[in-house]
């Protein structure tokens, strides 16, 4: 009996870490509806830690304390980008972070990949060939959309620099604007690297290894390792308060990270700093789960805020909707949250063809990753394994979806503010959105009496996702 029992602790003492334990949650801002969306979503067994508000000093001095402590447990800090930096530029603060494992938890949320491919020679490695070149020259690709992809030259070439550690003056930028002019010239040697800034899904990286594998018929194009890629998830520097970068596992080639730009912006997104992924893995899955529903449920206090032009509002939202599907990219409805704004965006009218274009081969590749070959309501509907509820011959039947999409947003309401009759408002809300989307053969071409954007904010994708999302959690 005594050998079991020694047994036992001798398994309990090397068993992996839980996550089920009591850890810390730190805020440097006031609790916000972001982070109660989160708790609220995280599993029962999920981590335990009531979050506390503390000055900068104060969590320096936490977490010099935690890291001198055994046995190590989860930490959570909740700040924006500028406090990240902040604690960054004190290297007692930064060693901290270090030895706890602590990370940057959601850079996705903050920052637009750039990809850099080229080709190595048959007795060199890409990394050791782009270091024996003077200049470099490198081509630059990016979607002609300037307000959702804003870099300037010179924090291009600096980041770049800092990248690659070279000095600016070995270093030549070219902007090309096709893929294929692009791919031609990597191909014949003229470009080195191919740079290319675009978030997922990368419509420019797909077109640049289609030209080359297809048109072209050579290799396709490798991705850059880099001498800092060690650095995997952490923030690197460029301009103090305005230009960093970090290297993520985004993209197609999952082995490989990727420099990615983070710049500041006007809207304070949610930074999330933690030991959760390196410390605790097996639990990451369940709080990636629920930093998604956190990501997906944070659209309508976006759309309650004001900004100052809607091209701003729609970034944010962009970035929630986006990071919601790659926080959780099997999860059908939140792929049609993104979805619905990559169709709606193709539908907007833009001040010229090039935009339009762009959204237009993003929304297609998207689809193709989704494997939609259409977008007709009944053909979403199959997709969805969404069975079709009994829907009243009036709503099928009018010609106003502005009102059909207002009486679902209410009853969305209701049922957020009612215990009793919640089910049963997401039940009328959701026949509400699916008839909207069976008035016309493809839901883009849905109008009604007053236009299709006499409803502001108009997304009945995203809405139809966000009620069924609640009647899971009812379940």
């Amino acid at each position: 009996m005594l050998r079991k029992f020694l047994w036992l602790l001798l398994i309990l003492a090397f068993a992996p870490p839980s996550f089920s334990q009591n850890g810390y949650w730190f805020n440097l801002e006031n609790a916000t509806q972001f982070q109660n969306i989160l708790l609220t979503h995280l599993p029962a067994n999920s981590l335990q830690a009531t979050p506390a508000n503390v000055s900068m000093d104060a969590l320096k001095q936490r977490l010099l304390s935690l890291s001198q402590t055994e046995p190590r447990q989860p930490i959570v800090i909740q700040c924006n980008l500028r406090d990240y930096t902040n604690l960054l530029h004190d290297p007692e603060a930064k060693e901290a972070l270090a030895n706890l494992q602590i990370e940057f938890l959601n850079a996705h949320l903050v920052s637009v990949p750039l990809y850099l491919l080229g080709y190595a020679d048959s007795g060199a490695s890409l990394q050791r060939k782009t270091q024996n070149i003077d200049p470099l020259q490198i081509a630059f690709l990016t979607l002609p959309v300037s307000s959702i992809y804003p870099i300037e030259d010179a924090d291009l070439l600096n980041t770049i620099s800092e990248i690659l550690s070279r000095p600016k003056n070995s270093l030549k930028i070219y902007h090309e604007r096709e893929a294929y002019t692009a791919a031609k010239q990597l191909f014949e040697g003229r470009y080195h690297l191919v740079g290319i800034y675009e978030d997922e899904p990368s419509t420019l990286l797909e077109e640049l290894q289609i030209n080359l594998s297809q048109e072209l018929n050579a290799h396709s194009a490798e991705i850059l390792p880099t001498g800092e890629s060690i650095g995997t998830n952490q923030l690197h520097e460029v301009s103090p308060n305005r230009l960093s970068y970090a290297f993520l596992m985004y993209g197609t080639d999952s082995s490989v990270p990727i420099p990615a730009i983070v710049q500041e912006t006007k809207y304070d997104f949610p930074i999330l700093l933690s030991n959760l992924r390196t410390a605790y893995p097996a639990q990451w899955p369940a709080f990636s789960h629920a930093l998604s529903d956190a990501y997906f449920l944070m659209v309508p206090e976006v759309l309650q805020l004001s900004f100052q032009d809607e091209q701003e509002k729609s970034n944010v939202v962009r970035a929630y909707l986006l990071n919601a599907y790659l926080s959780d990219p099997d999860d059908r409805y939140k792929s049609l949250g993104f979805l619905g704004y990559l169709l709606l965006m193709k539908d907007k009218k833009w001040d010229n063809d090039r935009d339009k274009d762009g959204f237009d081969e993003k929304c297609a590749l998207f689809l193709k990753k989704l494997k939609l070959n259409r977008i007709t309501a009944q053909d979403l509907f199959q997709w969805l394994d969404l069975e079709v509820p009994k829907i009243d011959k009036r709503d099928l039947f009018t010609d106003d979806v502005s009102r059909l999409y207002e009486n679902a947003l209410k009853k969305i309401d209701d049922g957020l503010q009612s215990k009793q009759n919640r089910t049963e408002n997401y039940e009328q809300a959701r026949k509400l959105l699916i008839a909207a989307l069976l008035l016309g053969d493809k839901p883009k071409e849905v109008k009604g009496s007053r236009g299709l954007w006499s409803v502001p904010d108009y997304n009945p994708y995203y809405q139809l996702a966000r009620v069924t999302l609640y009647l899971k959690e009812k379940r």
